[in-house]
């Protein structure tokens, strides 16, 4: 039979073994949620970088064609220039060439004036 001393002492050894197997069972899962915590913080941030890149990306795109935009409405808002300019010519040739019309029929219904009143001149003195 073993003496009640033993007995605590073998209880007190078991007790330390089981107390050590559980702080390695610890250390154990630590290790495993640290590794998997570094896992999923990589993960993430590979994941954050391609989303940074794919940004990137797409404002270089959208700039690009914000760009394009620009070129095209300053080549119409140009282009809306020139048809005016040349409206404004054409507008003012035909003021022009109206107004010479106008002109001419005066010194024409002027020419035809002065011959009627030749003629009727001639006709009186004729009398």
């Amino acid at each position: 039979m073993l003496s009640p001393l033993q007995s605590q002492k073998d209880e007190l050894d078991r007790l330390k073994r089981d107390l050590k197997f559980a702080n390695e069972r610890a250390d154990d899962a630590s290790r495993n949620k640290s590794a998997d915590t570094t896992s999923l913080i990589s993960k993430y941030n590979r994941q954050l970088t391609e989303l940074e890149d794919s940004l990137k990306s797409k404002q270089i795109q959208i700039d690009d064609l914000l760009k394009k935009l620009d070129d095209q409405k300053r080549d119409h808002e140009e282009a809306l220039e020139d048809r005016d300019a040349e409206l404004s010519v054409m507008q003012e040739s035909l003021d022009s060439t109206l107004q010479n019309l106008n002109e001419t029929k005066l010194v024409s219904a002027s020419t035809l004036g002065l011959e009627e009143g030749k003629e009727a001149l001639s006709a009186r003195d004729e009398n």
